[in-house]
């Protein structure tokens, strides 16, 4: 009799003499394959592996490509199944490396021997474990590719109804009958599972979508192999999967001839981009011929106009990025490593300068790409059309209220000063700069109208008591002072609008920057002191635009009253200057001095600003341990560490300010003294009113330069402010344009040979871990704390590299691919996870765009509908910063909520159920399983992992045990101890 024997995950076949002596050897190669295409004949594996193919045959021959399925273990079966369209066949085939063997065997006498119908208990063991291992491997061929997210209903036992549009899943291997409606497998539409079909072998990781209400059964499967069983049971379920085979791989040749077509249709507009660009150089062909129309979509070619004007480039999102506008603008920004944001379009907005913005067009919702021409106007550029056409108001009202600004992000790459620069360019209009210097330089024109009048009065008016002309001058110099007002007015203006525009371009370049380091850089700094940090980089721009641009462009106009000096006494010139550079440098060396103080207060004041933020958010736990005063002498020593930095600095000011009062009138006093001096019998000696002139003069040029010298002092004083913010600026994002998207996943997951240590010369964290996580397994890891358990999920979610081995998405190596690509279809609960503060809804939804329903939904799979709808504001209910007004549990419970809302492919929870009581546990459970996604589920309630396909037990670093629950009971180890304790 067949013997049946328990090895590895799956029950396989033991071949007997009775077997051998029943069939027919075959040997298999690559290019000697075999194929099933006889139904009254199986083969089994007698060799390590047999690659299980699906072809086409035509006129008895292979015909097209072989299409993997699975590969066959020693002792696995093969039925046969075959599906005829017209002259083509479609059907198995096995192969092999060079001597793999196998055994064709009749299905007849191969079920026989097995243990049929009427069998006795072992014998219908064998069968029953035979089949399961065969549907079970053509069921997820199929299922990688179609997780539903649909309303799921597990199997159980007795009759059941199923409503139309639920999904039917089994949690092992079972056998259903329908005994009214049918069920499209896997989602197909074109083909059903239900009568006469009669009994369907229903392995675990096949589903069924109810085409209509039905009435399902489940039947026992010891009973069913007993007395029911029959090979027709095979060849309808073999006919079933190979339907969902041929239209699973017939979809994925459809979709990769769509994208070769698209491939095709992008490298053509290349061609004409590449072509526009010949023709911009003799100025041939306009906004085409500068590439504008680079792209045949016209979204992506609006955004890639808009992207020109910003100086970034548009990178097209991978294939399968379809849907509606706004997920194809988000496909597009995230692939651009760009952000947007929806904004309203209101009042005469046509007429500001709001940046670049992708708009639709009232009519049939044509995107358009809107580009500021100045500061108070627009043109739009029609993708579709090819048209380039001046904004006015009327044809500003074709266009829809709702657009999208695109926000330019820094270089991927470590930072400069010049980087900081150009971000701030792209804000800057070029007039606005040729303004600003023109203002300046009519200023200082009009500015020259002082020194030259004061010598008029003294030479001409007084001593000829010219009533008259004092009067002109007087009023000449009323009207060089209110044509001064107002430059100075226009100049404030236009440099408040520079300000205006390069704070919200260089804030928030800053905060996308912050947001796309990796999670490394995190650990060095607390929060309120990243925060000083991050705001650092604002604080030299508002510095350097802002005062210092003013007194800088005033300091360089003052160069003209340095020529009037010259005009006047070239000798008295040399002095004045001499005596305006010993004022300057005296300024330098208490700057210097100055500086050297800030760089420490500076540094104490971030320190400061974070110890603040965690005392804040720690008030509660200081009054429960009565420690306040302690709090209270943490604060109070780096209180007084920082003034007193800032007294030692505040020396140096006012002894700058001391000088400055009596050196001004020392130097008054040395000029007149030289004015006497050179004056003294000479016959071309400086009239009165020469002097006044020239000391007029010399007065304003020693007031801007030394303003100018205050201005340098500023800047040495933000020097310190630029090196606290260099760490964020010199570290590289973790975007990397040259790494792909990883596309959808499937959720198979896989660490190999992983080595990871925190710090260097410090024992290793993880030693060779090997994990290895099929699609839509629940996976639990276990251990005592510290054993590498966390590590483990931050190395899964790319927070870590490892210093060896190599983690694997659906076969993708992480370090290969763009990290967010994965993390977007991943849905984590950390141990330190925290609440926004905001109501509910938004905790749950985020920046998704999904609805009020969606976020119920996600609730209610948590296990927290009930607790929401006893809120008095329900889902809008307010909670603050960190949860404070919620329980424990109900923290907990919003923060699967939020994981869960979007139905991600891959769960990681880390301690995500640990205040849960045993019923919400059990609800999160159910919907977890109703997924149908991968779980890695980290655990110290070994009650919460019993369900799991695998746990892994982990201890210093290293996976010491692996198996499921009964299995690691059953070998006494490190988990049976574990489970002891919880006993």
């Amino acid at each position: 009799m067949i013997e049946c024997v328990m090895r590895g995950e799956g029950d396989k076949l033991n071949i007997s003499d009775a077997l051998t002596a029943a069939g027919v050897t075959v040997e298999l190669s690559s290019n000697r394959p075999a194929a099933v295409s006889d139904i009254n004949y199986c083969y089994i594996a007698l060799s390590e592996s047999i690659d299980v193919f699906l072809v086409k045959m035509k006129d008895g021959e292979p015909a097209g490509i072989r299409n993997f399925i699975f590969q066959a273990k020693k002792g696995d079966v093969i039925f046969p199944a075959v599906k005829k369209a017209g002259a083509e066949e479609f059907m198995f085939l096995i192969s092999g490396v060079p001597g793999s063997l196998a055994l064709k065997v009749g299905v007849d006498a191969f079920l026989e021997l097995c243990g049929g119908s009427g069998s006795e208990p072992d014998g219908c063991a064998a069968a029953a474990a035979v089949v399961s291992s065969w549907s079970g491997a053509l069921a997820v061929a199929v299922a990688a590719a179609h997780l539903s997210k649909k309303e799921t209903v597990y199997a159980r036992p007795g009759k059941f109804p199923l409503k139309k549009g639920e999904i039917l899943c089994s949690s092992g291997f079972s056998i259903v009958k329908f005994n009214s409606g049918s069920a499209a497998p896997f989602g197909y539409s074109n083909f059903t599972a239900g009568p006469p079909a009669g009994y369907l072998l229903f392995p675990k990781h096949l589903w069924l979508e109810a085409a209509e209400d039905c009435e399902v059964e489940t039947v026992d499967s010891g009973e069913f192999f007993a007395g029911i069983f029959t090979r027709v049971n095979v060849e309808s379920f073999g006919a079933l999967m190979l339907d969902c085979l041929v239209s699973y791989f017939g979809s994925k040749k459809a979709a990769e001839a769509e994208r070769l077509a698209e491939k095709d249709k992008m490298d053509g507009s290349f061609m004409r981009a590449s072509m526009a660009a010949f023709l911009s150089v003799m100025n041939i062909g306009g906004g085409e011929a500068a590439g504008y129309y680079k792209y045949e979509d016209p979204l992506l070619c609006a955004c890639h106009i808009i992207g020109e004007k910003m100086g970034q480039k548009i990178i097209p999102p991978p294939p399968g990025a379809a849907g509606n506008y706004e997920v194809c603008i988000n496909e597009i920004a995230r692939s651009s490593n760009i952000k947007v944001r929806q904004v309203v379009l209101k009042d005469e907005w046509w007429h500001t300068d709001a940046g670049p913005l992708l708009a639709f067009l009232e009519e049939g919702g044509s995107p358009v790409a809107l580009l500021p021409v100045s500061p108070s106007g627009y043109k739009m550029i029609d993708p579709a059309k090819k048209t380039e056409e001046a904004l006015t108001a009327k044809k500003a009202e074709r266009i829809k209220l709702s657009a999208y600004t695109f926000y330019k992000p820094f270089p991927a790459r470590p930072l400069g000063v010049l980087d900081i620069l150009k971000i701030c360019g792209f804000a800057v209009w070029k007039r606005d700069l040729v303004f600003l210097v023109l203002m300046g330089l009519l200023i200082g024109v009009l500015n020259l109208a002082t020194p030259y009048a004061t010598g008029m009065i003294f030479d001409v008016i007084i001593p000829g008591s010219e009533k008259t002309q004092l009067a002109q001058l007087a009023m000449g110099l009323i009207i060089c002072s209110v044509s001064v007002f107002l430059f100075q007015t226009a100049r404030s203006v236009s440099t408040l609008r520079l300000e205006g525009k390069m704070d919200y371009v260089v804030q928030a370049a800053v905060w996308d920057r912050l947001l796309s380091l990796p999670a490394t850089f995190f650990r060095n700094y607390n929060s309120g002191d990243l925060a000083v940090r991050a705001m650092g980089v604002n604080q030299i721009r508002s510095v350097l635009s802002g005062t210092v641009l003013s007194t800088v462009m005033s300091g360089f106009f003052s160069c003209l009253y340095l020529a009037l000096l010259f005009y006047y006494n070239y000798k008295l010139a040399f002095f004045a200057v001499g005596l305006i550079f010993i004022s300057i440098s005296f300024t330098l060396v208490c700057g210097y001095f100055k500086t050297r103080y800030m760089k420490a207060g500076v540094e104490a004041g971030g320190k400061m600003s974070g110890m603040c933020f965690q005392l804040i958010n720690g008030l509660s736990k200081f009054k429960i341990a009565g420690a306040e005063r302690r709090a209270f002498y943490m604060w109070a020593q780096k209180f007084a560490e920082l003034k007193k930095i800032s007294m030692d600095s505040a020396f140096f000011e006012i002894t700058l300010q001391t000088f400055n009062s009596f050196y001004q009138i020392l130097c008054s006093m040395v000029l007149f003294y030289l004015m006497i001096h050179y004056s003294a019998g000479q016959a071309a000696a400086l009239s009165t009113g020469g002097f006044m002139s020239f000391y007029s003069a010399y007065s304003s040029l020693m007031g801007s330069l030394i303003g100018l010298s205050s201005a340098f002092l500023v800047i040495l004083q933000v020097l310190p402010v630029y090196e606290r913010t260099r760490p964020i600026l010199e570290t590289v994002p973790e975007f990397d344009e040259t790494k792909a998207s990883v596309g959808e996943l499937k959720g198979s997951i896989e660490l190999s040979n992983v080595s990871f240590r925190y710090k260097k010369d410090t024992p290793l964290v993880l030693d060779r871990v090997n994990i290895s996580i099929k699609p839509g397994e629940f996976v639990a890891l276990v251990g005592s704390s510290g054993s590498g358990k966390s590590t483990i999920l931050r190395m899964l979610l790319g927070f870590e590299t490892p210093e060896s081995g190599m983690v694997f998405y659906d076969n993708h190596d992480l370090s290969k691919v763009d990290v967010k690509s994965v993390r977007r279809q991943a849905g984590v609960v950390l141990q330190n996870g925290r609440l926004l503060a905001g109501d509910i809804f938004t905790n749950i939804v985020g920046s998704y765009n999904l609805t009020i329903d969606d976020a119920w939904e996600a609730a209610r799979m948590a296990g927290f509908d009930r607790d929401i709808e006893s809120m008095p504001m329900g889902m809008y209910t307010v909670v603050s910063e960190g949860g404070s007004t919620l329980s424990g549990g109900q923290r907990q419970r919003l923060l699967i909520s939020r994981a869960l809302v979007n139905k991600p492919r891959i769960i990681f929870f880390d301690e995500a159920t640990s205040a849960l009581d045993n019923a919400t546990q059990s609800v999160v459970s159910r919907s977890l399983e109703n997924l149908k996604s991968t779980r890695v589920i980290i655990a110290h309630r070994l009650s919460t992992v019993i369900r799991a396909d695998k746990i892994y037990v982990i201890d210093k670093g290293k996976v010491v045990e692996s198996g499921n629950f009964d299995e690691l009971m059953a070998v006494g180890g490190l988990f049976t101890e574990l489970a002891k304790r919880q006993m």
